[in-house]
């Protein structure tokens, strides 16, 4: 199965971004086959298939200055920290990076979980916590954000899992990157819109929002021409 992956950075990368990787399990937990190989286990095996880490983009840290109710970092100035970092519950330190990543699938029925990266510590891995959620990419093609909870100081490194991503089917997956265009992008804001606008009385089932999509069918048509015409690979 192919999916369409692109990247919508608040720095430019250039060419950098990197498809998601399979997880492995630690490279010392598999030298002796005999006992310490998980990737033997049938069912670390079903438990992995089709996992992914997707990588830190660029180096970034983050901090809560309790003393002047803030929150810091000391890479790149205000404008990045602003179209970086979104606010959810600030006082609860729940935020969200704004590192939008674009997934897209011809298949109209494929169920998408987002999960802590648990098999990779790290300082971002081990001073926040990762929202999990489970969604069909195939009837919503939104983008990803990464929403978490902020526990301490976090110090991101280029090329690090941030978080997993595991597509629930049998089938093989095989990305292909491509370039998030402003026309991609227009396309997607409106269904980034429809699921920040609705206020907490008025929450809706995921089902609400995949008949918006089945009731405007030619979007993701176009989505999904304008990602196949800016293929890098």
């Amino acid at each position: 199965m192919i999916i369409y992956y692109g990247i919508e950075c608040p720095i430019n990368i250039g060419l950098r971004f990197e498809s998601p990787h399979p997880v492995k399990i630690y490279e010392e937990f598999s030298q002796d086959e005999q006992t310490h190989n998980f990737n033997l286990c049938p069912a670390y095996a079903a438990h992995n298939k089709n996992l992914f880490y997707v990588p830190a983009l660029f180096d970034y840290n983050l901090w809560y200055d309790k003393e002047n109710n803030v929150y810091q970092t000391s890479y790149y100035d205000q404008e990045v920290f602003n179209n970086f970092i979104r606010g959810r519950v600030l006082r609860l330190k729940l935020l969200s990076f704004n590192m939008y990543v674009h997934i897209l699938t011809e298949s109209d029925n494929l169920e998408l979980s987002q999960l802590p990266a648990y098999l990779h510590p790290n300082q971002f891995t081990r001073n926040s916590v990762i929202i999990p959620g489970t969604f069909n990419i195939g009837k919503w093609p939104r983008p990803l954000d990464v929403a978490f909870y902020l526990l301490d100081k976090i110090e991101i490194k280029e090329g690090e899992p941030l978080y997993y991503i595991k597509f629930n089917t049998k089938e093989s997956i095989n990305f292909k990157r491509f370039i998030v265009t402003e026309r991609y992008k227009k396309y997607t804001n409106d269904i980034i819109l429809a699921s920040r606008k609705l206020e907490r009385p008025k929450i809706k089932k995921l089902s609400y929002f995949y008949n918006l999509i089945n009731n405007a069918p030619k979007l993701k048509i176009m989505m999904l021409e304008e990602a196949k015409s800016n293929l890098l690979e």
